[in-house]
């Protein structure tokens, strides 16, 4: 491959990540600090928003901003502000607010002043046991840890059951247990994805029930699913003019992810009729399998059906095929004793 037919490609490939990623550097958003919001047993932070959004503030002693023009930062990347971001207010991922059962302000202040505390290396008040420094602590040590943010997705059962139903196989009921967003299934080969009211279902939710349905010549159920959900961003907005003493701003922004995977379930083997050993104490049997009538007894082979010969002869036993031997053998000697006399 010449080396303009490289170029080329590689330009293909960037392509599409400037259609994805224009020129949003350049763009101008609006930063504003009206008054304060206050929670009773956490204090107080000035009321900051970007573009008519909620915002954090950077830099605890800078100023803040009013009416001032910004624009996001080429890039910005810190585990650990990602990790307080998405452990704080709004988004709670580990479940903090709920745990100290606080309101929206309480969680937006204490969230702002961990952001304070992990940038401009504050020292904590190790005397100091209140609900605003439990939660503070809680969110520096998930910076600290620089907790990445997780999606799980799990079904239970992980292993179901399945009946044998007039040619399908159908499963126990499954439930969607874990999962942010929604999971988009494309069955194929057959297989159905069917929720409790019968209605056949491409997309799942977390907490809904379903069930499988699978053509019999299956082992295995192989389904194709895209889960779709919210990865928390933060995005840095800083001045448009250089300005040092303006404050730089922070703001968690929900960007939509996809990812694709496959979930398998396993079937009961199907083993063909000549290999299929059946028994009533090992092969529980539906109402329409046939049943091999036991031996009589050890090493005695079960009978089956002769095939036609066009008559109804009489069978021919062992003692009766021996009489007419020793008959043959009789004549024979008889006829040699004729010979004999007659000489």
């Amino acid at each position: 491959m010449s080396r303009k037919l490289l170029l080329a490609v590689g330009f293909l490939l960037l392509f599409p990540t400037f259609l994805v990623f224009p020129a949003k550097a350049q763009e101008t958003m609006i930063g504003t600090a009206q008054g304060n919001i206050y929670a009773p047993g956490a204090g107080s932070i000035p009321n900051i928003t970007v573009g008519g959004e909620a915002a954090y503030s950077m830099f605890a002693n800078a100023s803040l901003p009013d009416n001032t023009a910004f624009q996001p930062a080429q890039a910005y990347e810190d585990a650990g502000i990602e990790a307080i971001l998405n452990a704080g207010y709004p988004f709670d991922s580990l479940g903090l607010q709920k745990k100290y059962g606080v309101s929206d302000d309480f969680a937006r202040v204490v969230t702002q002043q961990a952001i304070w505390f992990y940038i401009e290396g504050w020292p904590i008040d190790s005397m100091e046991d209140s609900v605003r420094m439990r939660y503070i602590n809680d969110l520096l040590q998930a910076a600290q840890a620089q907790l990445p943010q997780e999606h799980p997705v799990s079904v239970v059962p992980e292993s179901p059951a399945f009946q044998h139903q007039g040619g399908f196989y159908r499963s126990e009921t499954l439930t969607l247990k874990q999962a942010e967003g929604t999971i988009t299934v494309q069955p194929d080969n057959g297989v159905k994805v069917v929720l409790e009211d019968g209605t056949a279902a491409t997309t799942l939710r977390q907490g809904d029930r379903f069930i499988l349905l699978a053509p019999d010549d299956l082992t295995e159920i192989s389904l194709n699913v895209t889960h779709r959900f919210s990865n928390i961003v933060p995005v840095s907005y800083i001045p448009e003019t250089e300005d040092h003493q303006t404050d730089h701003l922070l703001q968690a922004q929900e960007h939509v992810q996809t990812r694709s995977g496959v979930w398998r379930f396993a079937l009961p083997e199907t083993l063909s009729s000549s290999t299929q050993a059946l028994s009533e104490e090992s092969a529980p049997m539906s109402s329409e399998t046939e049943l091999i009538p036991p031996s009589t007894s050890a090493g005695t082979m079960p009978q089956t059906g002769s095939p036609s010969t066009g008559g109804t002869g009489m069978p021919i036993t062992a003692a009766a095929l021996l009489g007419l031997c020793w008959v043959a053998i009789g004549l024979a000697c008889l006829e040699k004793q004729t010979r004999n006399g007659r000489q």
